[in-house]
Formats: structure tokens, C-alpha cells, sequence
């Protein structure tokens, strides 16, 4: 068993703590502002996450003040002392005592007087003040701009967030460099920990959201950085009941054992492992945490399962002692903290479609906004395209997100976005679950903004700002879209790809289509990073299309424009290029 680490940061077994505010704890702080003839002291700001903010405010005796909120309504309930209210559009003048509200629902320009004894109000302000604002010459507040921080941004992901309804009222700040987190021959979680709440910690001004649509590392240390920070964030104990896939397959047996494999933990340094299994060949074997099928391997005898323990050996560490800096954080049920980081999981073979059901959990309830389906190459080896919307019967849409619901719930995931997979056998009308992620699936995003007209970055900011989303009121320009992963199944190495007067052309002959190269010249296939057992991924192709036959001939047309040449003078392998697939 590893020695924990006492200067880990701890976590409380549940999620975020019911919030006591006490004003004697805000007098002389940050959160108390003064005026001429006021003082705010704020108790729940924007950052808070109410979706409102809430002051008291006390009204000198004998003050007097001219106010306008043109950009947020005002509920205000009197506690104490007198003064009046005058509505300026009426002439009205109105009594203010104890016990007493008044409401400012169409942005009412108003005088406010302080009586003969010190007002003391109740103030609830919509849309939620930030806390640095003070009134402006109108008596009005500015709406401050939220302070969105997007862990690991680029160029493609920054142009999505700047796409979605609250743009206009967000800065997107960059946290982390990319270049750090993706596919890097080492990680550092703990000082990824410590630069992120140093920036953050030193930013000027209120924080409001931190999102990622990065998978490991980043997913894995959000729910940390968040919590630090105090804004929303997921329970450590529920985030690693998801990533966690061994602790995964424990909690959800609990709950759809119908659709859970037969599995089993494995120590990949015993060596004795072997004679340990309790799932027969052929099964699926994969370090208990990692992403992008890194690692795993289908085992069908013993001699391929000592084949693949000595990979696992010389590579699991690279993620799986850093997973550990995070399971140490937490207090773990004694059958999951033996199964840590640098453990395996073996599981039986499920086979049939694939697909994806993506959604968010807001204050505990569940939604679920888009279903997807994940196509392999036809001989089932390697990611082809996430495709939207799902075409699966209704039927069996339903009972996975009845599943969802059920599961998500069960583990007390709350407070962010999430992606369940699954398979379908159609032949025997069963699902199999596959795994849970922990945030946005940034593969999904294009075809939701082609779709839906907005990307899945709206899910993840709303979210984070503790803000519902409905998708169904959006509308794109496609009625299907899907990010496809062109390939090469054999190792050779890279002569040239597209440039950009290529790409052009391309876009050109393709209206809509956007590639994205990730190989560059030069390089040897099998040199690339995180790819799968079987193949190498060579470019992203993101198109939309009027239905699934035009999608998937528009791919296979891209595929021969793009100026690909390689040592072994070979071409993408036709068994990617699939034909059109229903169930109706």
C-alpha cells in the first residue's frame, strides 16, 4: 500500500457545504462598500452561484439619493428604521418601515430618503452583482463583464465559447498552457495545482466559472481548483467514482448491474496476476485510469496478457502516480485504496453500437442534452466518427437516459457537464455501459453548433455560473454533423500533408468541412502519442450534411482532396470509409 501524502490537500466525502454567512464576518472586508449615503454589505455575490445576489444596506438618517437600476431588478425588505421612497415616473412618495417591501421591476428611477432613524434593507439584486460595483452618475450599477477561465484554451475552443448566448457578457481568460497538459512526456499534477490558484489567486477581479473540455489531467484536477477557489465544483468522491474505472464498475453494479460486464482489479506488478483473474478470455484489459484507449488491449490467452503487462509496466506510471496525488486526497472505501493509480481492470468483452449520451447535473437533477453515435471502422477497431443527433430506436435512447439519471444521482455527481457511453447489442435489445467523463466532450462541440447552432461550450459555462440550458431552442444550419478521425492502420512515416492552400480547396469543393492535420512531416506514425492499439490518427474532419448518406460520402470526398503522401505510398484504408447505418 503507498505511504499518503500529508501535505495533500483533503476532501470532505461530500459535495459543496450548505453556505452561512454571518455579517459580522463581512464588516471591515472586501464585501463591505460605502458611499455617499449608503453602505452595502454583500452576503451572496455573483461568484456565489445563487443566480441572485443579496446585500443589507443601511440608509443614514436624513440621507437622500437618486437611483435608477437600469440593469438589474431590485427586492428590497425593510428591517429596521424609516425613511420613504419616491417614484419618480408617478410622483408617488411611499412610507418605508419595518416589515415593509418594495420591488423595482421595471428598472423605476426613484429617490430614496432616509428618515428620522438609520434604514437598515434587504436587498436582492437580478441579474447578481459581481461586488466592485459602485453606482455610476445615473444611480445605476454597470454589469460587469463574468470572468470565464478555460483551462488549457486554443484558438478552436476559445472561438466556440465566444459563440454562446452569454458571450457578450463574458472575458474568456486562458489558465494553464496547453502545451503542459496535452499528451506532454510527463505530468506534474500538483504544480499544475499550485499555477493555477497562484493565477487565479492574483487575478484582478471577480472570478466567476472555470470550465475545461479537457480530458486528463485537467479533468481530474477542476473539481480541486474550483473547490479552492469557492465556486461550483464537483465532490472529489463523486468525480473519482466516475474516473476511477475499477471504483466506476463497483458503484454502478449497485445500481444497473443489468448492464455492467464482469470485471475484475489487477495489479500489473504481481507477478501472479494471472492465475488472480476472475473474467475469462478474451476480455479487455486497461489501466484503471487513462483516455484515448492508451493502454488497453484485448486478451484473448495468456501469452498476449504477459505481452501487454510488460507495456503496462514500462508506461502506466506516466499517469498513474499522478492519479494517486489525487486518491490521496479523498478517504477511500479499503477495497478501492489497494486499487490504485498503477492497477489494471480486466472486463468482459461487450460488443454492439456505440453511443454517447451527454448532459449536466445542476443543484442535483439531471439533464440530458444530446445523444450521440460513436462509430468504429468496420472492423471495430478504431474511433471513426461521433455522429449527431443518434439515430438508435426512441426506445433505447430512453433507457439510457433513465440509466443516466439513476447513475449520476447514485454517485452524488453534481454541479458540471458529463458524458455516459454505452453499448447496444440490437440483437438482443441489451445495454452494456461503457464508462462516465467528466466534463464536455470538446469532440462534440461542432456538430452541436452545427446542429443545435451553438456548440456544447454553453453547457459547460452555464453550468459553471449554476444557470439551466435548453438546447431544443436552438437551431443550426445541418439536420447531422459529425467530427470524423481520418487514419492510417499502417506504421510509416509522414512525406507531407495539406497545406493551407489545400485546406482551401478542400473547404471549397466541400462547403462546411474543416480539417485539421495532427501529423506533422517527418514524423513515424508509430511515434505519435496516446494513439490506439490499432491505428494513427492522421487528421479530424468536422462536416455537416442533410442526412446521414450525404455525411458519409462528403468524408469519403474529403479524404481524396486531402494531399496526404506517405513512405509506404499508401492512402487512408478503405475500412473506415462505412455506408449508411438504421435501425427504422
Amino acid at each position: 500500500m503507498r505511504a499518503r501524502d500529508a501535505r495533500a490537500i483533503r476532501f470532505p466525502s461530500g459535495g459543496m457545504q450548505m453556505k452561512i454567512v454571518r455579517i459580522q464576518d463581512i464588516v471591515g472586508t472586501d464585501r463591505e462598500v460605502e458611499g455617499p449615503g449608503w453602505i452595502s454589505r454583500r452576503l451572496l455575490l455573483r461568484k456565489d452561484g445563487f443566480g441572485f445576489s443579496l446585500h443589507e444596506t443601511i440608509i443614514p438618517a436624513g440621507a437622500e439619493m437618486e437611483l435608477c437600476y437600469k440593469n438589474h431588478l431590485e427586492a428590497v425588505y425593510c428591517v429596521g428604521g424609516d425613511g420613504t421612497i419616491e417614484d419618480l415616473a408617478t410622483g408617488e412618495t411611499h412610507a418605508i418601515s419595518d416589515g415593509m417591501m418594495y420591488g423595482l421591476d421595471e428598472h423605476d428611477r426613484h429617490i430614496l430618503r432616509g428618515g428620522k432613524e438609520d434604514m437598515r434593507l434587504v436587498c436582492v439584486f437580478n441579474p447578481p452583482i459581481s461586488g466592485r460595483e459602485k453606482h455610476d452618475p445615473e444611480g445605476s450599477y454597470e454589469v460587469a463583464k463574468r470572468n470565464v477561465f478555460v483551462v488549457g484554451l486554443d484558438d478552436y475552443n476559445l472561438s466556440k465559447a465566444r459563440a454562446v448566448t452569454l458571450a457578450s457578457e463574458c472575458e474568456f481568460h486562458d489558465l494553464l498552457d496547453r502545451s503542459k497538459l496535452i499528451t506532454p512526456e510527463s505530468y506534474d499534477l500538483q504544480s499544475f495545482i499550485d499555477e493555477a490558484l497562484s493565477t487565479l489567486k492574483s487575478f484582478d477581479g471577480p472570478i466567476d466559472a472555470i470550465i475545461t473540455h479537457w480530458d486528463f489531467p485537467v479533468s481530474t484536477i477542476l473539481p480541486i481548483i474550483n473547490r479552492e477557489m469557492g465556486l461550483r465544483y464537483v465532490p472529489l468522491v463523486a468525480m473519482l467514482k466516475c474516473e476511477h474505472k475499477y471504483w466506476s464498475r463497483v458503484e454502478q453494479a449497485k445500481v444497473v448491474p443489468e448492464m455492467v460486464p464482469a470485471f475484475c482489479a489487477v495489479d500489473p506488478f504481481d507477478d501472479d496476476a494471472l492465475s488472480k483473474l476472475t473474467v475469462e478470455f478474451p476480455f479487455w484489459l486497461k489501466p484503471i485510469k487513462s483516455f484515448a484507449s492508451h493502454l488497453g488491449f484485448k486478451i484473448e490467452n495468456a501469452e498476449q496478457f504477459q505481452e501487454a503487462i510488460v507495456e503496462i509496466r514500462e508506461n502506466i506510471r506516466r499517469i498513474g502516480d499522478q492519479f494517486n496525488i489525487v486518491m490521496d486526497m479523498v478517504d477511500l472505501p479499503p477495497d478501492i485504496e489497494r486499487v490504485d493509480g498503477n492497477w489494471c481492470i480486466a472486463e468482459e468483452l461487450m460488443s454492439g453500437w456505440q453511443c454517447g449520451v451527454e448532459g449536466y447535473v445542476l443543484n442535483g437533477q439531471t439533464f440530458v442534452h444530446g445523444i450521440f453515435d460513436c462509430y468504429k471502422d468496420s472492423k471495430g477497431w478504431s474511433f471513426n466518427r461521433y455522429e449527431l443527433p443518434s439515430r438508435w430506436p426512441l426506445g433505447v435512447q430512453q433507457r439510457m437516459i433513465e440509466a443516466t439519471e439513476k447513475l449520476m444521482a447514485h454517485v452524488g455527481y453534481n454541479q458540471a457537464p458529463f458524458g455516459v457511453e454505452f453499448f447496444w447489442d440490437d440483437a438482443r435489445d441489451k445495454l452494456w455501459l461503457i464508462e462516465i467523463n467528466t466534463r464536455i466532450s470538446q469532440s462534440h462541440s461542432d456538430q452541436f453548433e452545427r446542429v443545435h447552432g451553438i456548440s456544447n461550450h454553453e453547457i459547460a459555462i452555464n453550468t459553471a455560473l449554476g444557470l439551466p440550458t435548453n438546447l431544443a431552442r436552438h437551431k443550426g444550419a445541418y439536420n447531422c454533423a459529425a467530427k470524423f478521425h481520418l487514419r492510417r492502420y499502417a506504421d510509416c512515416e509522414v512525406l507531407k500533408i495539406p497545406d493551407a492552400a489545400n485546406l482551401a480547396a478542400v473547404a471549397e469543393a466541400v462547403p462546411g468541412a474543416v480539417v485539421h492535420p495532427t501529423v506533422e512531416v517527418g514524423q513515424r506514425l508509430s511515434d505519435l502519442r496516446d494513439q490506439d492499439a490499432f491505428s494513427y490518427e492522421i487528421a479530424t474532419v468536422r462536416l455537416g450534411a442533410r442526412d446521414q448518406a450525404e455525411l458519409l460520402e462528403r468524408f469519403k470526398q474529403v479524404s481524396d482532396l486531402l494531399d496526404f503522401e506517405f513512405s509506404d505510398g499508401g492512402s487512408p484504408e478503405d475500412i473506415q470509409f462505412l455506408p449508411p447505418q438504421s435501425w427504422e
